[in-house]
């Protein structure tokens, strides 16, 4: 049995970090991406709601494999594709 909860406990690690590191990197480009269409508006503001409607037009899962599959293997690649693929 704590052979199974060791595991478990070494697992949840990494799962803990992959998941913050995704929801603190979204927040990042999202708030900043944010603040500069706040900002600046105009073109800013229309170039970066077109490339968060292309975001949204996609499924988050698909696109965080595709997008995973594309950067290659390593934990700050799987980091980079959730948090872009998932921006809300």
């Amino acid at each position: 049995m704590a052979d199974v909860l060791s595991r478990v406990l070494i697992a949840s690690r990494v799962a803990l970090l992959v998941g913050l590191a995704s929801v603190g990197t979204g927040l990042l480009l999202g708030g900043g991406a944010g603040l500069v269409a706040g900002y600046a508006g105009g073109w800013a503001d229309t170039g970066l709601m077109l490339i968060t409607d292309m975001l949204f037009a996609f499924p988050a899962v698909p696109l965080a494999l595709a997008l995973a599959a594309i950067l290659g293997p390593g934990l700050f690649n799987v980091i980079l594709a959730i948090s872009t693929a998932n921006p809300g």
